[in-house]
């Protein structure tokens, strides 16, 4: 009797052990498979006699059997397939950095079967875990595929920010857009600015407008305009200026000129195209004189003299400009035209003649 319960010991043992030794290596969280080829790489994994492990995507029915892969993102995209002769529930889990297998602080990204698609849902450099579950644990293999592709290097100049200050002394340069983002569209051609880069300059006193010839290879719609940011701040949004919003179809040589400009103002030019239409580009800057010496008493140095003499009737006019001219006196403790003039200025001295009681300035512009 005594053989036969050894027997029977000896053989439940053998079984139970087996089925141990059966399990996927990556049944449980904290022996998830590390993935390392994740441009398209495929793998064969084995499923049978899988048990369950700490949690279930919204998408699986039940507390399915599942197996655990981990991977290291390279990009923001991912795609995750996996291949087998039943429904596979795929969830792409985010997790605590230091403690991977703490449900609790598991966020489910995306839960789905056979196919996972996720765009622009990943943080570069971060762990993340997949749990592939089956309903049926007697699945022998399945394939499980992912791609999560290195992003394509942008621009550098992608954002108003990352602009390279360029002078507008007649100097040319190449630029390219390929692979830019879209960054405050271009209000009469939007479609027409969804991959943008961006340069800034400034105009010298004497200065009024900007010239931008642009020699293109774009393969369809592209624009071009002039803004400003308050403050300097190219985190802020862009305030267009210079008369002109440029948008154009056909690649040729362009000559655009922005008027109305004040010389030691930093703008921004932004250069775009269709997302499907960007390429390389070579563009030249062209500070341009004002009509008429304009500015030239931008400075409280170099004030206009329209002194009233004694002589002259009771009204003079006199005419002025202040295309170009620089910003006047800006007093941070003092609000108000008189103390913050952050718009071009000129200056004129006035000296009154010995009888003049009050002096009246009647000012159109």
């Amino acid at each position: 009797m005594s053989k036969i319960i050894q027997i029977i010991c000896l053989t439940l043992c053998y079984f139970f052990g087996a089925n141990l030794l059966a399990q996927p290596a990556n049944d449980s969280c904290h022996l998830a498979r590390p993935l390392f080829n994740l441009d398209n790489g495929c793998l064969i994994t084995n499923f049978q006699n899988a048990t369950f492990d700490i949690i279930s995507g919204t998408c699986t029915p039940n507390d399915y059997p599942n197996v655990w892969f981990r991977f290291v993102a390279q990009g923001q995209d991912v795609e995750i397939e996996v291949m087998a002769n039943n429904d596979a529930y795929i969830t792409l889990f985010d997790v605590d950095q230091n403690d991977f297998c703490n449900d609790s602080l598991m966020d489910q990204e995306l839960c789905t079967t056979n196919l996972l698609i996720a765009a622009n849902r990943l943080t570069i450099g971060r762990t993340y875990l997949i749990s592939v579950a089956f309903q049926s644990a007697g699945i022998s293999n399945f394939t499980l595929c992912i791609d999560n592709p290195v992003p394509s290097s942008i621009p550098p100049n992608d954002l108003p920010c990352g602009a390279d200050l360029l002078p507008a002394d007649g100097s040319c340069y190449v630029g390219f857009n390929n692979n830019a983002t879209a960054d405050f569209l271009n209000p009469d051609c939007p479609s027409s600015s969804e991959s943008s880069v961006w340069y800034k300059t400034f105009l010298t006193p004497g200065h009024s407008r900007l010239m931008v010839t642009l020699d293109v290879r774009f393969t369809g719609n592209y624009s071009m305009f002039l803004s400003r940011f308050n403050n300097n701040n190219c985190n802020s949004y862009p305030i267009i200026v210079g008369d002109t919003l440029f948008c154009d179809d056909f690649p040729l040589r362009d000559t655009v000129i922005f008027e109305n400009l004040s010389s030691n103002t930093v703008y921004y030019l932004q250069i775009a195209s269709a997302i499907n239409a960007s390429s390389n580009f070579s563009f030249c800057l062209f500070e341009l004189d004002d009509p008429g010496g304009c500015g030239v008493n931008s400075d409280c140095l170099d004030a206009t003299d329209i002194s009233v003499m004694a002589d002259e009737p009771d009204t003079l006019c006199f005419s002025g400009c202040n295309l170009s001219a620089l910003p006047g006196p800006q007093d941070p403790d003092f609000a108000g035209t008189c103390y913050y003039m952050e718009n071009p200025t000129t200056w004129h001295v006035i000296t009154p003649d010995v009888t003049a009681a009050a002096l009246r300035i009647i000012l159109t512009s």
